[in-house]
């Protein structure tokens, strides 16, 4: 999916979370919205959907050394943009939907991919650790 199509529906999902539940201000989902679009940084590097930024990796540390409210909402925003980017049709499990795992040889950098399967079972996965902080911030509130 496009970045547009990330943003766009993680302010959708964002906004219907804010005017579900009274405790979310407002200023509380800018910042989520806002880094929606994070994981597909890796489009300038050599190849898209790097290990580290197509994961919740960063984030939960994050959100381990400061759990609030914030933050936790951010690292929910991650995982939906990285259960948008599962695709359903086996077809299309190749190249550019791959996640890439990154090894340098000598000066050279060369990747290699998981396959389509382990990629959706990543991207997945990487969703459901995602809602664990925000479920468990909005049993707190």
């Amino acid at each position: 999916m496009k970045s547009r199509g990330h943003l766009f529906y993680n302010t959708f999902i964002f906004v219907i979370l804010w005017l579900v539940i009274d405790k979310i201000p407002f200023s509380a989902i800018l910042l989520p919205i806002a880094i929606s679009t994070f994981p597909d940084v890796d489009l300038h590097f050599e190849s898209h959907r790097n290990m580290v930024f197509h994961s919740v990796i960063i984030w939960a540390f994050i959100c381990w050394r400061n759990f609030n409210l914030i933050c936790t909402l951010a690292m929910l925003s991650i995982g939906l943009h990285l259960l948008l980017d599962i695709r359903v049709n086996r077809l299309k499990w190749r190249g550019f939907y791959t996640i890439k795992i990154y090894r340098s040889k000598s000066l050279f950098f060369f990747t290699k991919g998981f396959r389509g399967r382990l990629t959706t079972v990543w991207l997945f996965s990487n969703f459901l650790i995602s809602i664990v902080p925000i479920t468990l911030k909005l049993i707190s509130l």
